[in-house]
Formats: structure tokens, C-alpha cells, sequence
């Protein structure tokens, strides 16, 4: 039985012993409560498991014309100047810690 919104969200306030709601936008404290709070806790519960309702597969149409594509060139281009900035990027965060101090390491200790 597929409930709307609306229903589940007063079915879930009347279990916790608050006033149903008949619209998000009724004015209520529960309402404003229901309307931030359902969608994001909807879409967090979806997306922690692969539920079969919430998967699916289509048939995607073929393109009648062939799409424009940009030159090799370009995107080589694009995917150098990407790794450049990763590259840069690691080199700064490995920069930024301190390196940790050899204390316990038998090697040190025999030539102090």
C-alpha cells in the first residue's frame, strides 16, 4: 500500500503522539517540521540500500543524428591540465603536516 507524503508523514506524527497534518503548507509547527524534515530523510533512507522500488532499468533511445563532438586534442588537453592541478593539489597537502619524529626505532638508538 503506497502512501502519499502527506500520510506518511501523519501517520509518523501521530505515533509520536503530535497533531496530524493535512498539507505542508498548513501553517502548523508539525507541517513546517514534516515539509523540512521529509525530504531529506526520504532521500537519505533511499539512497542507504538498493531497494527494488527505488531501482530501475530503460531502454535509452538512439541518437538519430551523430552528436558534436570536440577534438581528441581538446580533450587531452583537458585531462593534462586536471592531472596538473591533482598534482598540485597532493603536493600541497603533503606539504601542510609537520613530519612525524623517528623516537622508537632501534637504528637511532645504537648511534646516539
Amino acid at each position: 500500500m503506497a502512501l502519499s507524503a502527506i500520510a506518511l508523514c501523519s501517520r509518523a506524527l501521530l505515533k509520536i503522539g503530535a497533531a496530524t497534518i493535512a498539507s505542508f503548507d498548513e501553517g502548523s509547527a508539525e507541517a513546517e517540521v514534516a515539509a523540512n524534515l521529509y525530504p531529506c530523510i526520504r532521500d537519505a533512507l533511499i539512497s542507504a540500500h538498493p531497494w527494488n522500488f527505488a531501482t530501475g532499468q530503460a531502454s535509452l533511445p538512439r541518437l538519430v543524428a551523430q552528436p558534436v563532438a570536440e577534438s581528441s586534442a581538446r580533450a587531452e588537453l583537458l585531462y593534462k591540465l586536471a592531472e596538473d592541478e591533482f598534482r598540485r593539489a597532493k603536493l600541497a597537502d603533503g606539504q601542510q603536516d609537520t613530519p612525524l619524529a623517528i623516537t622508537d626505532f632501534p637504528l637511532v638508538e645504537v648511534r646516539s
